[in-house]
């Protein structure tokens, strides 16, 4: 075997490694350590000044769907802010963003396509508050999720609070998704 055979070998045996740890290995790993460390969050019901940020790129079916669910919140209306971050739409999103002015929801326009992460780095830049909910135009919320996220934050030693994400339809198409988002799910409860 030549020193290239060798070497491509050894590389794609590192490739494996590396997808066997992310997809077993670490699993695993948190899952040993969540039964050794058990650690008490302090809650309470508080309603500090929430932000939530609302990402969308051409949403203009579901956005105004998704904002009337936030207006919908249970949470105090005069706590609330409501941003979305318009990442260079070129369908009517923005002009059906713009119709809730009146109702303190606030339009951020990318003029060129940045994608998500960064949208949601330009919303929490302009958020007027301490506390941030971010979200997309396409998740739905529960009408106490802002509510129960921000209790946790009564605990001083909480830096981020994380929701859990639910997969309702279950078309030919969102099958994978919702496999994916339960093995998320799960991750991230032995993360906690």
């Amino acid at each position: 075997m030549s020193n290239t055979e060798i070497a491509l070998i050894a590389i794609f045996a590192v490739a494996v490694a590396e997808i066997l740890w992310s997809y077993v290995g670490y699993p695993i790993l948190l899952f040993v350590c969540s039964r050794f460390v058990h650690r008490k969050v302090e809650t309470k019901e508080w309603y500090p000044a929430v932000a939530v940020v609302i990402t969308a790129h051409n949403e203009e079916k579901r956005i105004a769907q998704k904002i009337e669910n936030t207006l919908s919140l249970d949470y105090p209306k005069d706590k609330l802010h409501i941003i979305v971050v318009s990442d260079a739409s070129t369908d009517r999103t923005e002009e059906v963003v713009r119709g809730y002015a009146h109702k303190g929801v606030t339009l951020r326009i990318i003029p060129e396509r940045r994608g998500k992460h960064y949208g949601q780095g330009k919303g929490v830049a302009s958020a007027p508050t301490e506390f941030v909910v971010l979200t997309d135009a396409t998740t739905f919320l529960k009408s106490d999720a802002v509510k129960l996220i921000v209790q946790n934050y009564a605990d001083p030693t909480i830096g981020c609070v994380s929701g859990c994400d639910d997969v309702k339809e279950q078309h030919d198409s969102s099958v994978g998704e919702g496999a994916y988002v339960k093995y998320e799910m799960a991750l991230r409860r032995l993360e906690s």
